[in-house]
């Protein structure tokens, strides 16, 4: 592969014009024997978070 850093910083020094985040949002479950699964809470955070998590 030919590297043409050059180009590839005139490429990536240009102003963004579309920003696109995938946020995924997780739970905590465990095995129960009534159910499939059971939903836990969420453990405090051990650092600080965005709005989102």
């Amino acid at each position: 592969m030919q590297l043409n850093e050059d180009e590839d910083f005139k490429l990536i020094s240009q102003p963004t014009d579309f920003l696109g985040l995938n946020v995924y949002t997780g739970k905590f479950a465990r095995a129960n024997d009534e159910a499939a699964f059971e939903i836990l809470p969420m453990p405090p955070p051990t650092q600080l978070r965005t709005r989102n998590g």
